[in-house]
């Protein structure tokens, strides 16, 4: 709401003065946080999907890569009959 101080009988002259009165004053600051309230809470949002998205692709990565490791850096060796025995051998001395 505008509150006019006009100085002459045309409202549509140039040198009016009009003063907005502190009720529209507030009510745009309200309307001007609400405007930021709202962007804010449309950039949270899309955060908080990107942080769901990283915490189930980490949660994958956690299962998988053990799993991947495990089927790809493994070593095969060959003992023959002699080195097998002494292992045994090895092996059945520090249980008893």
């Amino acid at each position: 709401m505008l509150v006019g101080l006009p100085c002459r009988d045309n409202y549509r002259a140039g040198d009016n003065k009009y003063i907005v009165s502190y009720d529209a004053y507030f009510k745009y600051l309200d309307y001007k946080e609400l405007k930021l309230t709202r962007r804010v809470s449309k950039e949270a949002k899309k955060l908080s999907k990107f942080a769901i998205i990283v915490s189930v692709f980490a949660l994958i990565a956690s299962v998988l890569v053990p799993i991947w490791i495990s089927q790809t850096i493994s070593q095969t060796f060959l003992l023959d009959e002699s080195q097998f025995n002494q292992l045994e051998s090895t092996s059945n001395s520090v249980g008893e």
